[in-house]
């Protein structure tokens, strides 16, 4: 019996990036199983930020925000470089795929379970307490993702706006906010944030900022940190004055008053039988005693 084996090379491999490999051997038309992932990671090591995740995983995945959570599995992506999912020194869960190792449990849920994120024979268990489809992580979901409030300058503060916030997973979830503005307040409460405005010391113009609503939670929370943007315009003025302001209506000025005159309604105006003139009446003479009636027609002369 003899065995061949043949080299192969990869061309095209980024920095920072993780990738794992599968052999299979074939023999005639029959394969073989295949084997354990073989785990490969290009990197130099450094990390210029020092946010402690190295430079070139970060550009790879494009992750800059260690804190975040841009698959939305519960973990950040610090603890996807490094806490709690690493199995060797050069491999962790992909910060970008919430199932790195596709067996139907997040790495969030894998992790907080203490199965191996990375191992698709590694999953969540039932126990005497709680079966294993039971075992669901809070999901954050935040209504609405805008919020829009205009004012004047010289009235009230605008009401403020609710932020919704809703778990759609297991667990408990408690709602917290930051923003990166002043003039943003913020009153969390056991469903949501109300955002409200302190416009002091703005003037007119349009002001832009962010609430940034996470959940508070024992476990790993999926979808944690959303943004909501808020926009602020303020005006000059004040509405409420405008609108107490009566409506007068002035007194005309005979002077500059212009005056119309009516035609009349030939239906409603009384007839009257004019008086003849008598340069243009033709005029009629009887001469004494009878004889033949003469008559007089002025001479009109037609220019």
């Amino acid at each position: 019996m003899s065995s061949r084996f043949s080299n192969t090379v990869i061309a095209g491999l980024r920095p920072g990036c993780t990738y794992r490999f599968v052999g299979q051997t074939s023999r005639f038309t029959y394969l073989s199983e295949l084997s354990n992932q073989v785990v490969l990671t290009l990197s130099d090591h450094m990390d210029g930020d020092g946010d402690g995740m190295w430079d070139d995983w970060e550009q790879c995945y494009g992750i800059q925000d260690p804190e975040a959570d841009d698959d939305w599995d519960g973990l950040p992506n610090l603890q996807e470089f490094e806490l709690g999912t690493w199995v060797g020194d050069d491999q962790g869960s992909d910060p970008l795929d919430p199932d790195t190792d596709d067996d139907g449990f997040s790495d969030g849920l894998e992790t907080f379970c203490g199965s191996d994120p990375l191992d698709p024979t590694s999953f969540c268990t039932d126990d005497d307490e709680r079966p294993a489809f039971e075992l669901r992580l809070p999901r954050l979901a935040v209504d609405p993702e805008r919020l829009t409030f205009r004012t004047y300058a010289a009235d009230p503060g605008p009401a403020g706006q609710f932020i919704a916030v809703t778990n759609e997973g297991g667990g408990t979830l408690q709602p917290a906010a930051t923003t990166d503005v002043p003039w943003l307040v913020l009153t969390p409460s056991s469903d949501g944030i109300t955002v409200g405005i302190d416009k002091r010391g703005l003037g007119r113009g349009h002001y832009q900022g962010t609430v940034v609503v996470t959940g508070e939670s024992g476990w790993p929370v999926q979808g944690n940190r959303q943004p909501v943007e808020v926009h602020l315009w303020v005006y000059d003025g004040s509405k409420l004055q405008d609108e107490a302001t009566p409506t007068t209506t002035p007194t005309p000025d005979g002077d500059t008053t212009p005056t119309a005159t009516l035609s009349p309604d030939p239906e409603r105006t009384p007839t009257t039988t004019p008086t003849p003139d008598p340069a243009t009446t033709p005029t009629a003479t009887l001469p004494p005693g009878g004889g033949d009636l003469m008559v007089y027609l002025p001479l009109i002369r037609r220019e």
